[in-house]
């Protein structure tokens, strides 16, 4: 909608609205990405009721009485008898909603708290990101001292790119989990943070942030944030290139996770993919193919394995995989589950044609991933398409040797890594 402000329902809070905690969301006023993202009705209300927890959170518990105005509970209850058949499954949280209004002072913050879960869980499953984000705020707003809540609040905000929201949840997360001794929570934090710093680019900073997670891991004997926070560490000396370093992390948070732990498969994948960018494609290719049956119900991380076994098949030399693989992976490009990784996965498939100089199946691939880019606005990915188009219109001449065929694709002996890896991938998959 153009001019949202004209279709808002009257104040039901004798309190201004609510400025937004919030830098860098870019909108005019807080919570007005609501209000376009669901029908309008259901917009409307969905505004009102995070407007009115906001406004109930950010007012001290001996002022509450009376906060709302005369007749807000009528309005309420107009607006929700309006409420649409499909929209019947919010009925309950909203019902929560409507005793805020009614009593203020006596409400017990945890049922709000549980009911902003709800919507924002419901947001989640039906495309409306911002909704999702600002019912999850005013849950953590609603209990400030809840790590978990912070932590989730700040790894939405960070995979939006809201840098600044997300570096005060994750911080905050920390300050409230050192006072109240909760290692964990602390750890989280910590690793939240680190995580950030590393997709904002400052590997500096997430390396720091990182090892400090990982000694109070340590400390704590906690192996599950041991292994994401060697995980992780692993991400950064990759991207440094320091070879050696990164493999022994990986190494040690095969250890630190341990057999038949969900995060291992991922953590296979991230191998295998820095084993492709250094031309390692045996190595990168039979890992690849071992982890593929642990990605069978996860359309998002099988399409990722199906782009980087493509661009090992096609580095490798191995065309009857490669096309094996690349029509399996181009099912999935319309795929909703998988629409948030399929251009990086296509990337990785046209690499894999270069290598095997099937030329028409990398402009084909690099040609679907500028068009989706340029409708999603994506400039970074939209640029990576058009440099593979470029190296097609080149032909062999300007491909980087190591995205030659066959480059490495035999160096010598398996590193350790890789049969620690298909050791437990394959102990894995026969649990299954």
């Amino acid at each position: 909608m153009s001019d949202p402000g004209s279709e808002l329902p009257p104040p039901a809070s004798r309190h201004g609205g609510p400025r937004s905690p919030f830098p860098g969301f870019g909108e005019p006023f807080e919570g007005a990405s609501i209000l376009d993202e669901l029908p309008l009705r259901l917009a409307c209300l969905l505004w009102e009721a995070h407007r009115e927890v906001s406004a109930w959170t950010t007012t001290g518990p001996e002022e509450r009485a009376g906060m709302f105005a005369p007749g807000a509970v009528e309005r309420w209850a107009v607006s929700m008898a309006r409420l649409a058949r499909r929209d019947e499954p919010l009925r309950p949280a909203l019902d929560v909603l409507r005793e805020l209004l009614a009593d203020p002072a006596g409400t017990d913050p945890r049922r709000v708290a549980a009911a902003c879960e709800r919507i924002s869980a419901w947001a989640g499953e039906h495309g409306a990101p911002c909704t999702r984000f600002w019912f999850l705020s005013d849950a953590s707003r609603c209990l400030p001292g809840d790590v978990r809540l912070l932590y989730r609040v700040g790894c939405l905000a960070r995979d939006a790119a809201r840098w600044e929201v997300a570096e005060l949840h994750f911080q905050q997360g920390v300050v409230v989990a050192r006072r109240v001794r909760d290692r964990e929570g602390q750890a989280m934090s910590l690793l939240g943070l680190g995580n950030m710093h590393y997709r904002q680019g400052d590997t500096r900073a997430a390396r720091a942030t990182l090892t400090t997670g990982l000694r109070v891991a340590r400390r704590y004997r906690l192996g599950e944030y041991e292994g994401r926070a060697l995980h992780d560490l692993f991400g950064v000396a990759a991207h440094g290139g320091d070879c050696t370093r990164a493999e022994d992390h990986a190494r040690e948070a095969l250890r630190a996770y341990g057999s038949g732990h969900p995060l291992i498969p991922r953590l296979a994948h991230d191998v295998a993919y820095f084993w492709n960018n250094q031309g390692h494609y045996a190595r990168a290719l039979r890992v690849l193919q071992a982890l593929l049956p642990h990605f069978e119900r996860d359309p998002e991380q099988r399409t990722l394995a199906l782009g980087s076994l493509a661009r090992a098949a096609g580095g490798y030399g191995d065309a009857a995989l490669f096309s094996r693989t690349w029509s399996e992976l181009w099912k999935l490009v319309e795929e909703p589950a998988a629409r948030a990784v399929v251009t990086a996965s296509l990337i990785g498939a046209a690499r894999g044609a270069i290598c095997l100089r099937d030329w028409e199946c990398a402009r084909r691939t690099a040609d679907t991933v500028l068009r989706i880019a340029q409708e999603r606005r994506e400039a970074d990915v939209a640029l990576a398409a058009e440099e593979i188009l470029n190296l097609v219109e080149a032909r062999w001449e300007c491909i980087p040797e190591l995205d030659r065929p066959g480059y490495m694709a035999s160096s010598g002996r398996d590193s350790t890594l890789v049969v620690d890896l298909l050791r437990v991938l394959e102990e894995g998959a026969a649990a299954r």
